[in-house]
């Protein structure tokens, strides 16, 4: 079992990675290397890149694409922690997509 790293990259400067891919390189492997949640730019761009916390492959967690962001939710993640404490509405609206696509998922599986 290893240690997994879960990225973004924004699609509005994707054609920086012509013109930067070993800068891009470069800062994705400095990145997983720290293990915390973190964003990168390359060029221009100043967030080209989400990179999430590593963690281990037994350490399961929840990644919810919405939004212009992908956020990890847990009720361990210190990040879904500040999202409830600063914006509490947008954390709501995560944990909402959840459980409406868990009750879907669970019909799948049950069936």
């Amino acid at each position: 079992m290893g240690y997994l790293t879960t990225f973004t990259v924004y699609i509005d400067g994707l054609d920086l990675l012509k013109t930067h891919p070993e800068d891009f390189c470069k800062k994705l492997y400095s990145a997983c290397l720290r293990g915390h949640t973190t964003d990168f730019g390359i060029g221009y761009f100043a967030n080209f890149a989400h990179v999430q916390a590593s963690r281990h492959a037994d350490d399961h967690t929840i990644y919810v694409h919405m939004g212009n962001c992908v956020t990890e939710v847990n009720p361990f993640s210190q990040d879904f922690k500040n999202i409830v404490e600063c914006n509490p509405e947008f954390a709501k609206k995560l944990v909402g997509f959840i459980e409406k696509d868990l009750k879907r998922l669970k019909k799948m599986v049950e069936k």
